[in-house]
């Protein structure tokens, strides 16, 4: 077997079950804090050079900017249109323990303790004037892609002797840890030790399952604060049949308001996928009058797993047998087109098939044919897999 497959395997059954806590041109808010100043700002591009292409999906790189006098935290940055996209979560528990110390102020980390910390990671701090980029993957859509930045604003200006959250205490990395070690401290805010961490880290990813070096421990940080709308122009390398327009032809057809549709898009499929309360359906341009072929309901994300991973696995059955990533075949063949595997018995349990990317659409119109739907269920981090629910209706 696979040692990189089996190595990646006994860390995910080692580390406890988790799920994430919820917490190009530059950003404008649509919507201003009460005292008329622009809190956050926030620009798109993509990770390497040269624009996106309409509908890719691709490594970006989000700059936050905080022109405030306050220091902020931000917790999310979440799409308001593009539904088929989630969340980009700055606030979050990883794998390890987190523990305060009892011989002086601060905490320890320990990133071999194969648990979720209690304690979230926030990776969006931000004292006045400071930026910060963080990468992931994203498909632009619209000309103007919208935003919804949640974040945490100090109640005062930033006073560098009282610490940049005060009276909330933010504990930072102590000067000399770094982000691959096993053990690594937590101690008060230092904007001398915060200004060559962030000198020397400019970039950071959604915390989990590691820490970022630039996450920093507050205790007592709410899990809600305030929120700003942000508008981005986006560049792209050609024309194409832009989200905003695709939600103009899907409220006409559906007799609908613009605010009232969902849909996402593939590029394996060629179209956008329209979702309404009991079906999808597909929408190829602007020029379409009715809708277009139907599918039964999927969750939306699924279209970018379709676009960027080499398999998507959909759980068929409850079976399970053995225990362990080693890849077991069922002796039995899902609607005697799909070969059914076990899964590894911790974190996917149960029988499952495995599309390619050209299968999906295959195995959509079965699942419509059949008056089906399928769910997600979500599990360790960002990992998921997908659900087949209802009760069979037809046969082939």
């Amino acid at each position: 077997m696979n040692k990189t497959r089996r190595t990646l395997w006994s860390f995910k059954l080692l580390a406890a079950l988790v799920l994430l806590l919820p917490v190009l041109g530059c950003g404008k808010p649509a919507e201003q804090p009460d005292d008329g100043e622009t809190a956050i700002g926030l620009s798109l591009r993509r990770a390497q050079r040269g624009d996106f292409r309409l509908g890719e999906v691709a490594d970006a790189a989000f700059t936050l900017t905080n022109d405030f006098p306050k220091a902020v935290v931000v917790m999310s940055i979440t799409p308001v249109a593009n539904t088929g996209e989630e969340p980009i979560i700055l606030s979050s528990s990883v794998v390890g323990s987190v523990a305060k110390l009892d011989a002086e102020d601060a905490y320890s980390f320990n990133s071999l303790d194969q648990r979720s910390t209690q304690l979230p990671f926030h990776a969006g701090l931000l004292l006045p004037g400071q930026a910060v980029t963080v990468l992931c993957t994203y498909r632009p859509l619209a000309r103007k892609e919208t935003f919804r930045v949640e974040y945490y604003a100090a109640e005062k200006d930033y006073d560098e002797d009282a610490g940049p959250l005060f009276p909330l205490k933010t504990y930072a990395q102590a000067g000399g840890d770094t982000a691959s070690a096993i053990r690594s401290k937590y101690v008060p805010f230092s904007p001398k030790n915060w200004d060559a961490l962030c000198d020397r880290i400019r970039h950071v990813r959604p915390p989990g399952p590691g820490v970022p070096p630039r996450a920093v421990l507050i205790p007592d940080l709410p899990a809600k604060g305030e929120s700003a709308l942000v508008e981005i122009e986006v560049t792209y390398e050609a024309d194409g049949f832009a989200l905003e327009d695709a939600i103009k032809t899907a409220a006409r057809i559906e007799s609908a308001k613009p605010d009232e549709i969902t849909l996402a898009y593939s590029t394996a499929f060629g179209e956008y996928v329209v979702f309404d309360k009991t079906s999808a359906w597909l929408l190829a341009s602007k020029d379409e009058k009715e809708r277009g072929e139907l599918l039964p309901l999927f969750p939306p994300i699924m279209l970018k797993d379709v676009d960027s991973l080499d398999l998507i696995r959909v759980q068929v059955g409850d079976k399970q047998e053995g225990f362990g990533p080693e890849r077991r075949e069922a002796p039995r063949k899902l609607w005697e087109t799909y070969q059914v595997y076990y899964g590894d018995g911790m974190y996917t349990r149960g029988e499952f098939v495995e599309l390619k990317k050209d299968d999906v659409i295959h195995f959509l119109r079965k699942v419509d044919k059949r008056g089906l739907t399928l769910g997600i269920h979500h599990y360790y981090f960002r990992d998921r897999y997908y659900t087949l629910e209802g009760q069979e209706e037809g046969d082939d």
